[in-house]
């Protein structure tokens, strides 16, 4: 199973910085702050390494796990463009590649049948990448085609 503690030793491992691990009160913080509910794999991995300020190098993915104080939800990224429409307002930039050519957003509206999925940000359209987070951290450690089905 791959989560934060392989990407936490991959960034090490190339001597990069890593975000130290998220607090109960950060977790709480985030939540009362944009009323959503972070999944359990979230709150998981966060714990293990609060984001960090670059991408991995061994990995081709090239994505970077924003920390979650830089998440911001997409409705407000792309405000005023085409794929604007696709986003309601739950849905959360949680990573990026290629210093934000493309994001990534997560679904933190637990009434929604797609909470936890993680969608891939086109110019048209979202793109599901995975169905949770987990699965997510497995596609950018795999370098997998699902990061990249968007359009």
């Amino acid at each position: 199973m791959h989560d934060f503690q392989a990407v936490r030793s991959q960034l090490v491992k190339e001597g990069k910085a890593v975000g130290k691990p998220a607090s109960t009160a950060q977790f709480d913080a985030f939540e009362s702050a944009h009323r959503v509910r972070l999944p359990l794999q979230v709150r998981l991995n966060y714990a293990i390494m609060n984001g960090a300020p670059e991408c991995a190098d061994g990995w081709p993915s090239r994505i970077r796990f924003w920390a979650l104080d830089e998440w911001r939800r997409a409705s407000e990224q792309y405000r005023g463009c085409d794929v604007a429409d696709c986003f309601s307002g739950d849905l959360f930039i949680c990573a990026d590649h290629l210093m934000e050519c493309v994001h990534y957003v997560i679904d933190l509206d637990p009434a929604s049948a797609h909470y936890g999925r993680v969608d891939a940000v086109g110019a048209t359209r979202l793109g599901m990448v995975a169905s949770n987070f987990n699965d997510f951290v497995a596609c950018v450690a795999q370098d997998s085609d699902d990061l990249h089905r968007y359009g």
